[in-house]
């Protein structure tokens, strides 16, 4: 489906799905959307803004993705299958080789890692904060890269300002996607201390260079062990752990490559207009030099020649 288009003109996307009743709440938009939601209002305390960024690396055409990554201390889990009277039992064996003045074992502790989940740099806007600015914060934060964002070519509902509609023929960095989604409450201490709400993330597209710098360090105190991979966008697809995110990144993607075919169409179309601008000079050039030839020798033929051309 062409994403440069508007859907609402797709006959086939305004008519509901066989048997779907037809009310508003359960009409489909586009593939890359959820059906309807009922007309809804919620009150600051129970609404939740954030921002998302998919991040291309134009050069090669790859896609920035998160992994939070954990450490398990093997030793230390063994001890605690074990038991407090094992690890007691250790101790004293340690203890015990030191008296005989033997060193102690000081095995490297055996460690494993994995991933707990892979993800898109996404996050909650701070107060006061526009959810650009928190796209953006929120993109550097989680992956340690200085990320820009990327201007498409992508229809969306935002009109142009009154006195710009050229607006519309240009590139944009409105967000492509948003995701709604509700928590539960939750509990301290046996007392509820929130009693849930509804969590909306604006979605942006954003870019690296070929060489980006990263950044280590930069995120907040939970997030120190995200590790960042540029990766190809089917191994991103497959990588990703929410199927939201992978909606996102899916119709990013089909944004992008939609984008570059748009462009490739435009300097091809520029390509011919100059082609032809040439073509059309080189035949008025030649149609002027017969001409001034023509000239030529009618004032070579002497002055009766040009005595009969100019009675004619």
């Amino acid at each position: 489906m062409n994403v440069f288009t508007n859907r609402s003109k797709n006959s086939n996307s305004s008519k509901p799905a066989v048997g779907w009743p037809l009310t508003r709440t359960l009409r489909p938009f586009s593939e890359w959307s959820s059906p309807a939601i009922p007309a809804s209002g919620y009150a600051g305390c129970d609404f939740m803004i954030g921002a998302g960024m998919v991040v291309f690396q134009p050069s090669t055409h790859k896609v920035v993705i998160v992994d939070e990554v954990i450490e398990l201390d093997l030793d230390q889990l063994e001890v605690d299958k074990k038991g407090k009277g094992k690890a007691k039992e250790g101790v004293n064996a340690s203890a015990e080789a030191e008296g005989n003045g033997q060193p102690a074992a000081t095995a490297k502790p055996r460690t494993r890692s994995f991933i707990r989940k892979c993800f898109l740099p996404r996050g909650r806007k701070d107060i006061g904060e526009s959810v650009e600015q928190t796209a953006l914060r929120e993109a550097y934060e989680e992956s340690g890269y200085e990320v820009t964002f990327l201007p498409l070519h992508v229809y969306n509902h935002q009109p142009a300002p009154p006195n710009d509609k050229e607006a519309y023929e240009r590139p944009n960095t409105e967000p492509i996607y948003h995701t709604m989604h509700s928590w539960g409450p939750r509990y301290r201490n046996m007392k509820c201390v929130d009693n849930g709400g509804v969590y909306c993330v604006s979605w942006f597209v954003g870019q690296i260079p070929e060489n980006p710098v990263h950044h280590k360090g930069v995120g907040m105190p939970d997030e120190q062990n995200y590790v960042s991979r540029i990766v190809p966008c089917q191994e991103a697809m497959e990588s990703l752990t929410d199927p939201m995110e992978r909606n996102v990144l899916r119709y990013a993607w089909q944004v992008y490559v939609e984008h570059h075919q748009y462009l490739h169409r435009r300097a091809e179309e520029e390509e011919l207009r100059l082609i032809r601008e040439v073509e059309e000079r080189t035949r008025l050039a030649g149609e002027n030099g017969q001409d001034s030839e023509g000239g030529r020798m009618d004032e070579a033929g002497g002055s009766s020649g040009a005595g009969v051309h100019l009675r004619n």
